[in-house]
């Protein structure tokens, strides 16, 4: 596998509009804590426009379309070999409930530690709204030990 002419490589775009069954259920899930995460009167007390979705919610979007099957299948690699070595989150604007989000995704680095025992891959993914305004960036990182 030649890893250096898969960076920059990229993935379909995926759109999916969020729904509050998804959301919902995600936040609790994941222990959020404030309302505006589970109820929209709440969140429109607050001034959003409708329930917020919490901050690793859009790691959902992927999973739901499957794209880290596509991103193994260029590494060669299959799902029970690769570990979860990280994900960052950065945004620029919220994420409501019936907001249309599209997901873009790149491979965009490998890289060695260990003499070569510890393999990393790190794919961006960067998401827009339905207004096509960038409202998140998200690095997530796969760990291959050899």
């Amino acid at each position: 596998m030649d890893l250096v002419k898969l960076i920059g490589k990229s993935y379909k775009t995926i759109s999916m509009v969020i729904k509050e069954e998804d959301v919902v259920p995600f936040s609790k899930a994941t222990k959020q804590k404030d309302e505006i995460f589970f109820n929209k009167i709440v969140a429109q007390n607050e001034g959003y426009s409708n329930i917020v979705c919490p901050p690793t919610y859009l790691i959902s979007i992927g999973m739901k379309h499957n794209i880290l099957n596509e991103c193994l299948e260029d590494i060669e690699i299959g799902l029970e070999r690769i570990l979860h070595a990280g994900q960052e989150f950065n945004y620029s604007s919220l994420v409501f409930v019936e907001d249309k989000i599209s997901m873009k995704t790149i491979f965009k680095n490998a890289y060695e530690k260990k003499e070569g025992k510890l393999i990393f891959f790190v794919y961006e993914s960067k998401f827009y709204n339905q207004n096509e305004v960038e409202v998140c960036v998200m690095n997530n990182t796969l760990l291959l030990r050899s």
